[in-house]
């Protein structure tokens, strides 16, 4: 029983405590009203300054000269999109709820710290707005109106704008980012060089461009590629995964924060970009019918902390390690040593041991496309199969000073082109260690390849002319 009496008054306690809140509650709050009420509808292009005063302190956008000045950001760094959804807020000025005959203005935050907004429109007239305290619940913002009796409650995302430092404005890709239409950076970024980081020598990739010859020429030992690197004076065909990757990691660099901005080259120097521990210059196309823009992006490392500069803009800004940084020459060319379509090919030699198989192919659409090895006519299909073991050669990853081979090759394959102008080219396997051997790609002998490729071709050759099947996979 006294348990019961016990329950009850706790219970009535409660309920004392409930309607005391309510009595102070409705005391203190006023009828809100639930629509929205407007105070300028117009579009943002008839704002003529917006004078910003918060924490951070203060920025003037002003109209002029047809365009305007946000604050001291350089216009080629401003954000659009942040600038134009705070002009948009300028321009059209309205609050969700209204708060009629409010006790206390210091209670939602309107004291002397209270950060403030200027609006002017070309046609003279004006609106001065203080911001208050946030109110979680509805994800708004306090605020009064110079003029207007009361307290308004405004979306965070109608006000959120003016309470940023002036470098919000300020956009944060370093580099332009990959076109939303477009499906790969590969299009984009055209002649490129990367200097400094860890790379003991300059890595310089060149695009396949169509209405160059000699970029025509160079590809048709690869029979499709979309960019070469030279080494040691030779090109290769790039691996699109990999330059992918590290493509994707340059278009769309994205700063973290921004450290400063307006700097002099004399202060960008002093900081360290006099000296960059990396420095990336390319050429980027938007699209094709768009002449490209060349940009320098320069990388400082302070502390494990990394910092950007583009195109000498006199801004800093933090990145986050960027994949680049560590970019490595070894795994931009291609795998294939050489891989030319079959159209393009006018004989096929291969010397293995003391044996000479010379193919020579003739017609021009997969219907009159024939092939002879040494002058016999041989089966097309067959001779395909065979084609595409040629073309599987390829070094294993291990990139080695230029080896000095001598005396007779193990392997030799030689293609021969349709185009006169075209050079022939060569691959020659010599012995090596570990059941690998060394590859001459063109006289230049700088990769390993595994054994087990000649292997496969010698086996090949054994049966070539009978009806035996043979193996490609290696």
């Amino acid at each position: 029983m006294n348990r019961q009496i016990r329950l009850v008054m706790m219970i009535f306690l409660w309920v004392v405590v409930l309607v005391a809140a309510i009595v102070v509650l409705d005391a203190s709050e006023t009828k809100q009203e639930v629509s929205n009420v407007e105070f300028r509808n117009s579009p943002p292009t008839d704002v003529k300054i917006v004078s910003i005063s918060n924490d951070y302190g203060d920025i003037l956008i002003d109209y002029m000269d047809g365009g305007y000045i946000i604050g001291d950001v350089p216009i080629d760094v401003v954000d659009m999109e942040r600038f134009v959804d705070m002009m948009t807020n300028s321009a059209a000025v309205y609050a969700v709820t209204a708060i009629k005959n409010p006790d206390s203005l210091e209670r939602y935050g309107f004291d002397d710290n209270a950060s403030s907004v200027y609006i002017e429109y070309l046609d003279r007239q004006s609106i001065s707005m203080f911001i208050g305290n946030y109110e979680p619940i509805s994800k708004g913002y306090y605020c009064s109106i110079e003029g207007q009796a009361g307290i308004y409650l405004f979306e965070e995302q109608r006000i959120s704008a003016f309470l940023q430092p002036e470098n919000y404005y300020i956009n944060r890709y370093v580099t332009p980012p990959v076109p939303e239409q477009s499906q790969s950076s590969l299009g984009h970024v055209l002649g490129i060089k990367f200097a400094g980081g860890m790379l003991e020598e300059p890595i310089v990739l060149k695009p396949v461009v169509q209405n160059d010859e000699q970029s025509m020429l160079d590809i048709i030992s690869f029979g499709s590629a979309t960019h070469l690197i030279e080494i040691n004076n030779m090109n290769h065909r790039v691996d699109q995964r990999y330059a992918q990757s590290v493509f994707d990691s340059i278009l769309g660099l994205t700063a973290t924060d921004i450290v400063d901005y307006n700097l002099t080259k004399e202060q960008m120097d002093a900081f360290g970009f006099s000296s960059p521990d990396m420095q990336v210059i390319f050429d980027y196309r938007e699209a094709l019918d768009v002449g490209p823009v060349i940009y320098k992006v320069s990388i400082v490392e302070k502390n494990g902390e990394f910092y950007a500069d583009c195109n000498e803009r006199g801004v800093i800004y933090r990145i986050e390690p960027p994949l680049f940084y560590a970019v490595e020459l070894e795994k931009f060319p291609v795998r294939w040593f050489f891989s030319p379509l079959l159209f393009d090919l006018d004989e096929l030699e291969i010397i293995s041991g003391n044996q000479t198989y010379l193919f020579e192919l003739s017609g021009s659409t997969n219907a009159d496309l024939a092939v002879k090895c040494n002058g016999e006519k041989f089966d097309l299909n067959r001779f395909r199969r065979l084609y595409k073991l040629m073309t599987s050669a390829a070094h294993d990853n291990t990139m080695r000073e230029q080896m000095d081979t001598s005396g007779q090759p193990v392997l030799e394959i030689t293609y021969r082109y349709r185009n006169v102008d075209k050079q022939e080219d060569t691959l020659k396997l010599y012995p090596a260690e570990a059941r690998r051997q060394y590859a001459s790609v063109n006289g230049l002998t700088e990769f390993t390849i595994k054994e087990q490729f000649n292997v496969r071709v010698s086996q090949a050759l054994d049966v070539l002319f009978t009806q035996e099947a043979f193996e490609i996979e290696w």
